[in-house]
């Protein structure tokens, strides 16, 4: 792999996080030194550790920029688009996201133990993932697509963010890519329109098309 270039507006310290990105998601956190990651920016690790005095800085940088992009995605209002048709772009961001940090997610186990302050920022962002869900859910449902009691909307909502959330997990224990073909983001679409179909009124399965197409 070619060393990173700097471009007018790239700090050294996000050509150092994009290349630390980019080996942990191949390699895994744990397979990583940060000597290695100063050998492939072709800079000393003197001059890492100058941005970054551990990998533990690094990890969590890493993790708040993930934080950002999730949290980018729940800030995103549903403007005039349909429900279906909001949460559908929703899923599709978020498998996009955990796709793009996915180290994180693979490592979550071992990243959450050794560090308790990331495990509460992990606790929290699930939290607000989940509740925005279910605010989708209450939209769709006051618009006549589903047919969800009141006091089941948080549990529809967590099993959705379990879905989304695992889906990277599950397409990888299979061997594939889940972004070098569309067909694998469709997959995590059609999990969630399975997932609500027993939910869904009449008027909502003749717009399963717009969860499908995302």
């Amino acid at each position: 792999m070619p060393a990173a270039t700097t471009t007018p507006r790239e700090t050294t310290k996000d050509r150092i996080l994009g290349v630390a990105l980019e080996l942990f998601n191949a390699r895994g956190e744990s397979g990583v030194t940060t000597a290695q990651i100063a050998r492939e920016l072709e800079i000393s690790e003197g001059n890492l550790w100058y941005h970054f005095r551990t990998k533990r800085d690094l990890v969590n940088a890493l993790f708040a920029r993930m934080e950002a992009a999730i949290d980018d995605v729940l800030a995103r209002p549903a403007g005039p688009a349909a429900p279906m048709t909001h949460f559908a772009e929703y899923t599709r961001k978020s498998v996009e996201t955990i796709w793009t940090y996915r180290f994180v997610f693979r490592d979550h186990a071992t990243l959450l133990r050794e560090d308790l302050e990331r495990t509460a920022r992990h606790a929290a962002f699930t939290d607000r993932g989940v509740t925005f869900v279910s605010r989708i859910l209450q939209g769709m449902t006051d618009a006549g697509l589903l047919k969800v009691e009141r006091d089941q909307l948080v549990p529809l909502a967590t099993n959705a963010w379990i879905v989304g959330r695992y889906w990277i997990d599950f397409v990888e224990s299979r061997g594939m890519d889940p972004l070098t073909n569309e067909a694998h983001v469709k997959g995590a679409l059609a999990q969630m329109a399975a997932l609500l179909r027993p939910y869904m009124t009449p008027r909502a399965l003749r717009q399963t098309g717009a969860l499908l197409d995302g």
